[in-house]
């Protein structure tokens, strides 16, 4: 009886399992019950855990005897659970446990309608994945027939999918309005990023002019909240129509074009070739004492080309732009 105070030989009485007691009087409630005995060498220690129960009737006394015995069980396994949700980029989640080993102690998986997905004895490595989002269970089975179960929860992250258009993207003054298009599957705002130090916008299809030559790289950003996506398209703004000459040697004509380019020379040359943006070759051609070319370009998609030529063993370059 604690009541009256804890001696010294109660406490030993209770470690050495001889304080034992089976009954108790109304009013007195207090009592410890021993376990053992342990034979301890001088140094030696040794854990021991207590649980306090209480209950209306022995039956359900047993079940709450039963939950501390599980709880202590699973607490022993100093177990490490991590539960990795579905992500923007993976619809899948995954669960992974490290714990100390306990013979006879089995872990499972269970979804929300009772079924076992993934089970195994080996607790110092546990891993499953590819779980869907759901309701589920992880439930340790220990060897005295108790369990502990632990409940997790993979959540769902609606992914963005975003593909944005232009209205052109080759464009020469005096005409360089776009029309921007963005389509996004799950996406309930938008951010447009026109590259030209202009305001920004949020409209879905915003409609921008642009003032200064250039190459502008226009970004669009969808989001739910969540899950975000970015797109970019290329716009390529030019000069007015007209006569090109960025080398003094070459006339260009018309400059945008999307039918017959003419090239005029004043000076003999001997090769040239075509290449794009990219690099690719589009043309080789060989000259014989010619210095006027007629190019038809009205198959060609739009955007900027370079013409290389080879006059007097050296390397030249101008541009020209194709535009539909």
């Amino acid at each position: 009886n604690l009541i009256d105070g804890f001696s010294n030989s109660e406490k030993f009485a209770t470690l050495s399992g001889s304080q034992t007691r089976n009954n108790a009087a109304i009013g007195d409630v207090a009592n410890l019950i021993g376990t053992g005995a342990f034979n301890l060498a001088a140094g030696d220690s040794i854990t021991m855990s207590f649980v306090l129960l209480a209950a209306n009737n022995l039956a359900a006394l047993q079940v709450a005897a039963d939950r501390a015995q599980s709880l202590y069980n699973f607490n022993s396994l100093n177990a490490n659970i991590e539960i990795q949700d579905a992500t923007c980029s993976n619809t899948v989640g995954n669960v992974s446990i490290s714990s100390s080993t306990a013979a006879g102690t089995i872990v499972s998986i269970i979804n929300q309608q009772g079924t076992t997905i993934a089970s195994s004895s080996d607790l110092s490595n546990f891993s499953f994945g590819n779980i869907s989002a759901g309701n589920y269970q992880i439930r340790f089975n220990f060897s005295d027939n108790t369990s502990y179960i632990q409940d997790f929860q993979i959540t769902y992250l609606v992914p963005i999918s975003l593909d944005i258009t232009a209205s052109a993207e080759v464009l020469a003054y005096p005409n360089t309005i776009v029309d921007f298009t963005a389509n996004a599957v799950g996406a309930n705002s938008y951010y447009w990023d026109f590259n030209d130090d202009s305001p920004t916008s949020e409209e879905q299809n915003p409609t921008h002019n642009f003032y200064v030559e250039g190459d502008y790289t226009v970004s669009c950003v969808s989001s739910n909240g969540l899950c975000s996506d970015t797109a970019y398209i290329n716009i390529i703004i030019d000069a007015p129509l007209g006569i090109s000459s960025l080398n003094e040697n070459v006339k260009i004509y018309p400059n945008p074009t999307n039918n017959i380019l003419h090239i005029q020379y004043s000076e003999t040359i001997d090769n040239m070739r075509i290449i794009d943006l990219d690099g690719r070759e589009i043309m080789y051609q060989k000259f014989v004492n010619s210095n006027s070319i007629q190019l038809n370009v009205s198959a060609w998609e739009s955007g900027i080309y370079f013409i290389e030529y080879y006059s007097q063993q050296k390397i030249k370059r101008n541009r020209f732009v194709v535009l539909k």
